[in-house]
């Protein structure tokens, strides 16, 4: 089962954390050219792009920072200490950093063999999983808990949408032996 969390790959995370501070946003938007704020046109927060990272952060002034677009938990984090560091230099040095959380993680999965979609719902319970048509292939939309879903593809590419990835594991190392079962069923006709 440790192959499978090995070739599981995150694509993208959503990570929030509490500064534990308010935040002056128009003075840091004045003062450093990362920020972007337009009070007007957005729900009052300051936008913060790390192209290096690869991360866009948002700052919200009640303290809490939202970041996206990180491709593991260490670069979230690190993501996070980076945005952190980088306001307490602009002049908020009282920033605690506390209550880090993941929001969000999507992640990808290969099986690497073409599955049955039909055979994988009649396993499971028939309101967990829906089909569906996507363009060329067929899809299949499968609730495995109440926060976490996949979008699993005939050619066996699984989309999973998660809180945290150790949830992410846990759904794929659950589904992989029916997974496993519906690939034998293509194979022997």
């Amino acid at each position: 089962m440790t192959s499978l969390i090995s070739s599981l790959s995150i694509t993208n995370t959503v990570a929030s954390v509490d500064l534990d501070t308010k935040l002056n946003l128009r003075f840091l938007a004045r003062v450093c050219q990362n920020i972007e704020y337009a009070p007007r046109r957005s729900m009052n927060f300051a936008l913060l792009r790390l192209p290096k990272l690869k991360v866009t952060g948002l700052l919200f002034s009640s303290g809490r920072l939202v970041v996206s677009g990180a491709k593991s938990e260490v670069a979230a984090r690190i993501a996070t200490r980076f945005i952190a560091r980088i306001i307490q230099t602009m002049g908020h040095p009282k920033i605690n950093y506390q209550n880090f959380e993941f929001v969000n993680v999507t992640s990808l999965f290969d099986t690497k063999f073409t599955l049955d979609l039909k055979g994988f719902i009649s396993r499971v319970t028939e309101s967990k999983a829906v089909m569906s048509k996507g363009g060329l292939s067929q899809l299949c939309n499968y609730r495995h808990s109440s926060d976490c879903s996949m979008v699993i593809s005939q050619h066996g590419k699984i989309v999973i949408k998660s809180p945290s990835p150790k949830v992410a594991c846990e759904a794929i190392q659950s589904v992989y032996p029916i997974l496993l079962e519906s690939c034998a069923m293509v194979n022997t006709r």
